[in-house]
Order: structure tokens, then sequence, then C-alpha cells
């Protein structure tokens, strides 16, 4: 567990400087210069703004197309980008908005798989601990169902004598130095019992938190081929439509789209 706890902190580590890398590269939208072009923010209604644009030059109508976005992408390779890593694929076909999603998810997901690991791994040394010094076992070597079992019982001879009475003898365990426990107290046997089950908690959070990213990867898969298939689809169905511009501002647009169906 603790192996794994290192894989995944490294792959963590990979995918913030990717994340980041991909995110500095996303286009943002410049402010226009204030000092040359009014502010419609320093208008308080339509009217102030109509009659101070009039002011300072004309209107006119604008006809406008979407230029060309570029090639068609491949749905297959947004779909293995995804589910190797969840945004690749979305930041291939454009899709800013839901490729931030997918890598925030995934951030967290493994975040919380390599939390769930350590703090289980830190229960167990406590546990395997604590009953090596409360309860006289050699922990080394032992199986899960050996703590289980102690967990449950004041001492081995208690656990036998269980085990015949339900006729289980192939459970029992010898009495020897490696198998032996007696607590030295109810508290501690029952504080012990309480570390185990919060150690074994943890381990299946873990668990479902790596199913969980199993799952994320397959939707941000299935996602980025829909968004490729919407990018292709803006190739072939451009916008067009007409502007009213007010001193170089947009104040009314109409646009529309042509839809070739067959």
């Amino acid at each position: 567990m603790v192996k794994q706890a290192g894989c995944f902190a490294i792959a963590i580590m990979v995918l913030v400087l990717w994340s980041t890398a991909l995110l500095a590269s996303s286009p943002t939208k410049s402010a226009p210069n204030s000092s040359l072009k009014p502010s419609l923010l320093t208008f308080q209604n339509k009217q102030n703004f109509l009659a101070a644009a009039a002011a300072m030059g004309s209107k006119k109508f604008v006809a406008f197309s979407n230029p060309t976005l570029g090639a068609p992408k491949s749905k297959a390779r947004a779909f293995l980008q995804s589910l190797i890593l969840p945004g690749w694929g979305q930041h291939y076909a454009e899709s800013r908005s839901m490729m931030k999603v997918f890598i925030a998810s995934e951030a967290v997901l493994l975040g919380s798989f390599i939390g769930f690991n350590l703090w289980g791994n830190w229960l167990e040394d406590d546990f395997r601990t604590f009953a090596s010094t409360h309860a006289g076992i050699s922990p080394q070597g032992k199986p899960n169902g050996y703590f289980v079992d102690i967990g449950n019982f004041n001492d081995i001879f208690d656990y036998n004598q269980e085990q015949l009475r339900n006729r289980d003898v192939r459970s029992l365990y010898p009495v020897t130095d490696e198998f032996f426990w007696r607590w030295d107290s109810e508290a501690n046997r029952l504080k012990f019992e309480d570390l185990r089950v919060r150690s074994a908690r943890a381990a299946n959070r873990a668990d479902l938190t790596l199913a969980v990213i199993f799952v994320n990867h397959l939707i941000s898969a299935i996602h980025s081929t829909l968004a490729v298939h919407k990018y292709n689809r803006r190739l072939s169905n451009p916008d067009v439509g007409v502007r009213l511009m007010l001193d170089g501002y947009v104040y009314r647009e109409l646009r529309i789209r042509v839809e070739k169906n067959f």
C-alpha cells in the first residue's frame, strides 16, 4: 500500500504540472482599451448609451460569418487521450470549460485515494504495535484474519474454546509463542478493535475511490468524443448574420446557423 501511495503521489504531481501547462496555454480575452473607447459601464441606461454613441460616431450594419476553425478532429484520439488522463481529450477538442472540470475532479480523486491509503497504513501500524504491547503477539507474517480474531477474544484459549463449541477444528490456533495472545485489559482490546476497524474502513474507501477514478476516466473519454463531434459539426455548419455597430461596439446581433440535414 505504501508503494501504491508513492506511485499515485508521483501521478498527481505530473497531473498538476500538466494541468498548469494546459491552463496557461488556454486563450484569454483581453479587455478593450478604455482610454480609446467609451465603456458601457459608464452609461446608466440604453438611452444614454445611444446618445453618447451618436455624438461620437455613426452606427452601421456589418455582415459576418464565422472563420474556418480548422481541420476535423479524430474522435478515437480524443477518446484514448481522456481515457489515459481526463481533460486531455477535452483540450484536444477545444472544450476548455470541461477540461478544467475533469482535471479538477481527477486531482481531487487522486488526492483522496492517496490520503485514504496513507491513513489506513498509519492506523494499521498503530494497531499492530498496540497489540504487540498489550496482547503479547508477534505481528510479523500474520494474516488479516488473525487480527480480527484477537480483536474479538481476550486470549487464544477463549478463541479455541469457541471454535470447539462450533466444531470448527480447522480454525484452531496452536498454543505456541507464534500465535499466542492475551489482552492485559478489556479496554485495550476494545481500543485495538477500534483502530483495526478504522484502518479497514480507510482501505475500503481507498478501493472505492479507485473505482470512481476509473469511472471518471471513462466519462471523460465519452465526453471528449461528444466534444469532438460538436467541434466537427461547427466546421460544416457556420454561423452567419448581421451586427449593428455603434462606434465600434456591438449593440445588436442577429445570428443564423446554416445546417445541412440528410
